[in-house]
């Protein structure tokens, strides 16, 4: 991805030390105003130029921070920064392509509560910043804003943690809620998206087989498994580290395939006495930490891989046990890593999966670790999860 995609770049630092985290800046989320009178706009079928061309370029520099701050990158070129991989908190990083250095510390605290990492919808915000560029009419503009409101909306609808559309948004999460809601279900027969929209939000609402009630008692296991990690992860990599439930989905067990990397670090074991296996998903940021933390404790620069996360995956795996003690008394066997997503064997690519997704932030790195069960795994015990 190019970080020129049409963005004005942020204040000029050169080589300086930028020692204060207000000196870092990054794009502001949308008014809602702005965007409910975009679309009042469009069913009324005005193609108001300058009001898309401010929605469009607004949103293009959010999703560039976005872009920046998810893959760690200089917050003024755009390019990937050194040394944030490194140990100490107060390290200095600093981008190779353009001279700008700070600390870790001021360059996380930058953004820090600030919805500028992108989680799952990162993928959304990818393509809008390579789509947007290319439009060469308001009609092509509009459609590209269109697509991405209607991305971020479906993730609020398809997660049960922080909406997508807060990363864009400046508002208070009903209010998100409430405008999205509006712009999907409102009066759009002024324009020639509506019918589109209809059809879109039909089929979403109909493969929501699951109750609110399973998922919540889902998210609610898998909170007690995050300290867990913070815990365990702290003591491994030796700093502070934060695992915070990310976001909890029903989807199919193809698009849980095309949402890991490959190569993957993902291990798939068996449940007993459920009915089906389920699999573990180390980002490569999260596996990068561990490595580089073995490195550091062995004195050692030739650590495989596999060793060091099955010592974790292991430990991950008993603590799993434990949060499911309430519900049924399982028993994980046969855990294999699998470094190509083309040898994971876990469920028909059609099939109903529940992804349970943790982020973990700390000085060494930032990044998700996933499990996936299909629902036919859980099928034998997904009465007692509501009960």
């Amino acid at each position: 991805m190019s970080s020129q995609q049409g963005c004005p770049n942020h204040a000029d630092h050169g080589s300086v030390m930028s020692d204060r985290n207000d000196d870092i800046h990054w794009a502001p989320r949308l008014k809602p105003a702005l965007i409910r009178r975009l679309y009042t706009m469009d069913a009324r079928g005005i193609v108001d130029e300058d009001l898309i061309d401010e929605v469009g370029y607004g949103l293009l520099a959010r999703c560039e921070s976005i872009r920046r701050v998810t893959e760690r990158c200089c917050p003024q070129c755009g390019e990937r920064l050194e040394g944030v991989l490194e140990q100490e908190r107060n390290r200095t990083i600093s981008c190779p392509s353009c001279g700008w250095q700070s600390t870790w510390d001021l360059y996380l605290r930058s953004y820090k509560n600030k919805r500028l990492h992108g989680g799952r919808a990162t993928v959304d915000f990818l393509r809008f910043l390579d789509e947007f560029p290319k439009c060469r009419t308001p009609q092509q503009k509009m459609l590209v804003i269109d697509r991405l409101i209607h991305a971020v909306h479906e993730w609020m609808r398809k997660t049960l943690t922080l909406p997508a559309a807060e990363n864009i948004i400046q508002a208070k999460r009903s209010e998100v809620i409430e405008l999205l809601d509006d712009l999907a279900y409102g009066d759009r027969r002024g324009t020639e998206r509506a019918g589109i929209r209809a059809m879109y939000f039909q089929k979403l609402d109909e493969s929501r087989e699951p109750t609110l009630r399973e998922a919540r008692a889902i998210k609610q296991l898998h909170t007690g498994l995050s300290q867990m990690m913070s815990e365990f992860y702290s003591e491994k990599l030796e700093t502070s580290v934060d695992v915070d439930l990310a976001f909890l989905d029903r989807t199919t067990y193809d698009e849980v395939i095309e949402f890991l990397s490959n190569p993957t670090c993902t291990y798939t074991f068996a449940v007993e006495p459920l009915s089906g296996p389920a699999m573990f998903d180390y980002s490569q940021p999260v596996v990068e930490a561990f490595i580089a933390q073995a490195k550091k404790t062995t004195g050692s620069p030739n650590v495989e891989a596999r060793i060091v996360m099955d010592k974790i995956i292991a430990r991950n795996l008993a603590d799993l046990e434990t949060i499911w003690k309430p519900v049924e008394e399982i028993q994980i066997s046969d855990a294999e890593l699998k470094t190509n997503t083309h040898d994971i064997q876990l469920a028909k690519p059609d099939d109903p999966v529940f992804l349970v997704s943790h982020a973990m932030t700390c000085s060494r790195g930032s990044g998700l670790i996933s499990i996936c069960y299909p629902v036919l795994t859980l099928e034998s015990i997904l009465p007692r999860l509501i009960t």
